[in-house]
């Protein structure tokens, strides 16, 4: 089982994510790989661009390292997000837009 928080997504397990102000948590049935697909898909129908995917569990594996499965998807749409950075070039710190995608189970330490 899966979790998404204000962009987020993460499954069930020995720890869970803590409630962060300002940022929403829901659970997703599917697997990282799945709900990221469909956020993926969701993302392209509502008329915004995926940028971009940062697979964290994927890089730390390249290093040695073990972490639960966990990616990033940075999504917007510049029609919406140009006048904002216009208007206020610190907004350029919020976007683009993420979604972090986790599974909760517990990762072996090592």
């Amino acid at each position: 089982m899966m979790e998404v928080q204000d962009g987020v997504a993460g499954g069930r397990g020995a720890r869970r994510a803590r409630p962060t102000s300002g940022v929403v948590h829901k659970r997703s049935p599917l697997s990282v790989a799945e709900t990221v697909e469909r956020l993926t898909t969701a993302i392209r129908a509502a008329g915004a661009t995926l940028f971009f995917v940062v697979d964290h569990s994927g890089e730390a594996q390249q290093v040695g390292m073990v972490l639960r499965d966990t990616k990033l998807l940075g999504f917007g749409n510049p029609v919406g997000g140009t006048p904002a950075m216009a208007a206020s070039p610190l907004a350029g710190l919020d976007l683009p837009l993420t979604v972090l995608v986790w599974t909760e189970t517990t990762v072996p330490s090592g």
